[in-house]
């Protein structure tokens, strides 16, 4: 008997909880790839039998030989129906691999080259082989995400690989009769084939009593009746036993989101702490940059008010300089001509000063001095501080030519 191999794409809404083994919902737009290996070709096939299947295989290659490679159709959103399911083995293509060398990386380098056919068969049959058979399906979601379930309907299958895109590599995962149970059973589904399995014997043993085949007593007359409660406590013992299951997934799912969430939380304030240290020394520089600033700031305030007053004054006397006596001497002009006022200009001299200085040195200033002082009168004498400077100097000097103690000489201006 040849057994039938069935590939079904459902569409799900929400979530679904998947035993350990299963194959997870596709979520992608791109080529899933399915391989499986399934059981030995039997030695009791009649020669004629394989004869002809070998003569129709040659005929069906040679016609597609000459003919071009037709293509699988694409599953797409709007082919699979809300909630239900879809028949996938009209959108895959087949590939046989007879001597089973041929990995992932070798049939998706060399897909364009390998002859991939369409089976357009809803539920594709290829019979027992030793063959590894290749089948691509491809999906395109659309503008929407697309959940798929992918259903092998044929668990006496030896092993199936399935591979999905993940960025630019393949994820794989494997099923399969020659998966080990512990990988890929379900245990309440233990309870319920012992529940059946029991209610199988008693119903055997009914028939049997029938038949005179086993002698009547209490437990063959009784059987049916004991199968069915048999059926119904181990049934019930699954049943207990799948809810103690899922309550303990249920708990292992809170723990783990209990440490995920207590391990992000740890992460965040390590996080938060390192950001605080990094934005208190950020704090402690941007003060120390602060207060470097302020001191340059005084220190050039500091300067420029030396600079001004150097600027400003005499460095041997400390006396306000020429610069300062301009300002002062156009307010004082203003001043006259809104009032009607004199502003007088003098000139002091010490008379012999600079002989002192050569004979007696520096040192010796305490000596009495007589001066010499010349006086300009605005705007008499003249409108300008050049013009009353220089007629204050003439008037000073001839005070020191005519060697009065202490006198005063007032120019007169020249007509």
């Amino acid at each position: 008997m040849v057994a039938e191999r069935t590939a079904t794409l459902e569409r799900k809404s929400g979530f679904r909880r998947y035993k350990k083994g299963n194959i997870p919902p596709m979520s992608m737009s791109a080529t899933r790839w399915l391989a499986w290996s399934p059981a030995w070709s039997p030695a009791w096939s009649p020669a004629w039998l394989l004869a002809a299947v070998g003569l129709l295989w040659a005929a069906v290659g040679q016609a597609q030989a000459s003919a071009p490679a037709p293509q699988a159709a694409t599953v797409s959103a709007a082919l699979v129906p809300a909630g239900g399911s879809l028949a996938a083995g009209r959108f895959v293509s087949h590939f046989e691999d007879a001597g089973r060398s041929l990995g992932m990386d070798a049939v998706r380098a060399g897909s364009a080259a390998l002859p991939f056919l369409p089976v357009q068969e809803e539920r594709p049959n290829f019979g027992y082989s030793t063959s590894a058979h290749w089948l691509r399906l491809a999906v395109d979601p659309g503008s929407a995400p697309l959940d798929l379930l992918l259903e092998i309907a044929m668990p006496s299958l030896d092993s199936i690989d399935l591979y999905t895109p993940l960025g630019a590599a393949y994820g794989v995962q494997h099923a399969g009769d020659q998966v080990p149970w512990a990988e890929r059973g379900y245990r309440p589904a233990r309870f319920f084939l012992l529940a059946w399995g029991v209610l199988l014997v008693f119903i055997v043993l009914s028939a049997l009593r029938n038949f005179a085949l086993v002698p009547s007593n209490f437990l063959t007359m009784n059987g049916l009746h004991f199968g069915v409660a048999f059926d119904i406590l181990l049934l019930s013992f699954g049943l207990g036993d799948r809810i103690n299951l899922l309550r303990r997934e249920k708990l292992e799912a809170q723990a783990a989101l209990l440490e995920s969430t207590q391990r992000q939380e740890r992460e965040l304030a390590q996080r938060v702490d390192e950001r605080t240290v990094q934005l208190e020394d950020a704090n402690r520089k941007l003060r120390i940059e602060a207060q470097e600033r302020d001191a340059l700031v005084q220190k050039l305030a500091e300067d420029e008010t030396r600079m001004r007053h150097l600027a400003q004054h005499d460095a041997l006397t400390g006396l306000p300089n020429r610069l300062p006596l301009q300002e002062r001497f156009a307010l004082a002009t203003e001043y006259a001509k809104r009032n009607e006022h004199k502003i007088a200009v003098m000139l002091l001299d010490l008379d012999h000063f600079k002989e002192l200085n050569d004979t007696r040195g520096h040192a010796a200033g305490a000596w009495t001095l007589s001066a010499s002082i010349g006086v300009a009168f605005y705007p008499d004498a003249g409108a300008s501080l050049g013009d009353l400077l220089k007629l204050a100097d003439a008037a000073m000097y001839s005070d020191k030519a005519q060697r009065t103690r202490r006198g005063v000489h007032v120019p007169v201006k020249p007509a």
